[in-house]
């Protein structure tokens, strides 16, 4: 799975380190920083602000993402 936002979570998971995450998605370096570049671009995301990283490391892990993970479909 290669998305904006499968990217995005291991480069946060990361913590930053572009080398760590780039290994992890067997992609070269420049080639993430690129795909993050347009994703700034494109979503508006502002990554070098604490507070909108924290909120793009929490929204998958709270299943309030797109998929919806984490929530219970019994009720």
């Amino acid at each position: 799975m290669d998305t904006a936002g499968h990217r995005l979570r291991r480069a946060l998971d990361a913590t930053g380190d572009v080398g760590e995450a780039a290994r992890s998605l067997t992609v070269h370096q420049n080639t993430l920083k690129y795909r993050l570049r347009r994703s700034r671009e494109t979503f508006g995301l502002d990554l070098d602000d604490p507070d909108t990283r924290l909120a793009l490391w929490l929204q998958p892990r709270a299943g309030t993402g797109s998929r919806g993970r984490g929530r219970s479909s019994a009720s």
